[in-house]
C-alpha cells in the first residue's frame, strides 16, 4: 500500500499485504484391546485437530499493493485524512473449529511512525525508509473517515486497537468480506500543528499485515 502527497510523490509500490496462518493441536490416543487366549496388541491412533483458520485475500488489490493519489501536505494540518480509498478484505475457505469463548478476529500489524506521541504514531503506518515523508503515514480504518477518529482507526502496534472482531464468539464463522479504508494523515489538528516543523514531504510506503485467528 503506497500513499503519496503532492510532494509525497507515488512510486512503484512493493507487495505489502501478507496472509496469516493457523495453529495445529495434535491429539494422540492409545487404544489397547485383549481377547482371551490371544496375545494383546497395542495400537496407537493419531489424529490432528485443526484450529479454525481462513484464507485472507484482497479482491480489489490483485497485485498485493495499492497506490493512493498525491496529497499536498498543508491540507492535512487540520487533522483531516486525505485520499481515502476502500480496501475490502475477504476471508474464505475457512477450516477447523473456533476456540471456545473466542471471537474470529483480524489482527493488524505493521511499522508505524515512531517520532510522534504513541497515541498518534501507532495509527500511522510508514516503513520509515530513507527519504520517506516524515510525520505522515497511512491511516487504516473501518469507516471512510475525513477527520482523525481513533475510535474507528486500526493501529499497527499489536495492542487491542490492532484487532478487528469479525463476528460474536458464540457463532461459527464461515468467512465473508470486511471493508477497510486507507488514507494519508498526520494525526489530529493539535498534533499536526505541534509537529509541523518536523514534517517533510516525500514518498510513503507502508507494509500492513492482516492475520486471522481467534482471540
Amino acid at each position: 500500500m503506497t500513499a503519496t502527497t503532492q510532494d509525497i510523490r507515488p512510486e512503484e509500490p512493493r507487495p505489502l499485504f501478507r496472509m496469516g496462518g493457523c495453529g495445529l493441536a495434535s491429539l494422540a490416543l492409545v487404544v489397547t484391546g485383549m481377547v482371551s487366549g490371544v496375545r494383546a496388541e497395542d495400537y496407537t491412533v493419531n489424529g490432528t485437530i485443526t484450529q479454525g483458520t481462513c484464507e485472507v485475500s484482497f479482491p480489489t488489490v490483485t497485485t498485493g499493493s495499492l497506490s493512493l493519489p498525491p496529497v499536498s501536505r498543508n491540507v492535512m494540518n487540520d487533522g483531516s485524512i486525505q485520499s481515502m480509498e476502500g480496501v475490502p478484505v475477504q476471508l474464505s475457505h475457512c477450516l477447523g473449529l473456533n476456540a471456545a469463548g473466542k471471537a474470529p478476529t483480524l489482527s493488524i500489524t505493521g511499522t508505524t511512525v515512531t517520532d510522534l506521541p504513541a497515541g498518534t504514531g501507532k495509527y500511522l503506518f510508514n516503513n520509515n525508509e530513507s527519504g520517506a515523508a516524515r510525520g505522515y503515514g497511512i491511516v487504516l480504518s473501518t469507516e471512510k473517515l475525513s477527520k482523525w477518529t481513533p475510535s474507528s482507526q486500526v493501529s499497527g502496534d499489536g495492542s487491542a486497537t490492532s484487532d478487528v472482531v469479525l463476528a460474536p464468539a458464540s457463532l461459527p464463522y464461515t468467512g465473508g468480506t470486511t471493508d477497510f479504508y486507507v488514507g494519508v494523515g498526520c494525526g489530529d489538528a493539535a498534533t499536526c500543528a505541534a509537529q509541523d516543523a518536523g514534517h517533510a514531504g516525500g514518498d510513503i510506503t507502508a507494509g500492513i499485515t492482516f492475520t486471522f485467528g481467534y482471540r
